[in-house]
């Protein structure tokens, strides 16, 4: 449990740090004038494997990419409720059939250039949507799970294994041999005595 915690809180942090660049180098700033560069920008990170999804929000709620897409995908937040998320970058965790992804919320505004531009305004706000697959995750913790249970399952046996032979070796055959003394003596000869180990 404590390894697969770390692979997906290290996957989490990936993400993040994926996330953070794309929010360094790139800008963005919904409005009618450059909806076709961000669409194809959009375009080419969809085209990562990691990538299932990409959605760009505008600043009123309303899905501007892609074409024609009424709502998010198993998404039980409403695009009003978007302005609960405070941070810059928020991770928020779906586990539905038959895929486990993560979908991440980037607060995008204009550039500080764009600022200054009479047409902008400074309060402007939307939000990049990425859903990321956790397949590759789950799959990494899949496998951990497995090989704890049968290294598990292999030291178990040793450890029996382990626990016959001493018990062989030590407490059976010494009663055995305790028994053979006592046969002996039964027999009439007094002599017999049982060896006794110094340890």
């Amino acid at each position: 449990n404590s390894l697969s915690k770390m692979i997906h809180n290290d996957a989490e942090e990936t993400i993040i740090s994926i996330v953070e660049l794309l929010k360094d180098h790139y800008f963005f700033t919904i409005n009618d004038n450059n909806e076709k560069t961000n669409y194809s920008f959009l375009k080419t990170i969809e085209g990562n494997k990691r990538v299932l999804r990409a959605y760009l929000i505008n600043s009123k709620g309303k899905v501007v990419y892609p074409d024609g897409h009424k709502s998010l995908v198993v998404d039980s937040l409403h695009h009003g409720d978007l302005s609960v998320f405070d941070e810059d970058i928020t991770l928020v965790s779906f586990e539905t059939e038959p895929e486990h992804f993560l979908r991440t919320f980037i607060r995008i505004q204009n550039s500080p250039d764009c600022i200054e531009c009479p047409l902008h305004s400074k309060n402007k706000y939307g939000f990049l949507v990425i859903d990321f697959s956790m397949d590759d995750t789950e799959k990494n913790i899949a496998f951990t799970r497995k090989f704890s249970t049968l290294f598990t399952l292999f030291m178990v046996i040793v450890i029996i294994g382990f626990v016959i032979l001493m018990h062989y070796k030590f407490v059976k055959k010494s009663l055995s041999d305790f028994q053979s003394s006592i046969n002996v003596i039964n027999r009439g000869n007094l002599d017999e005595r049982v060896i006794i180990p110094e340890s």
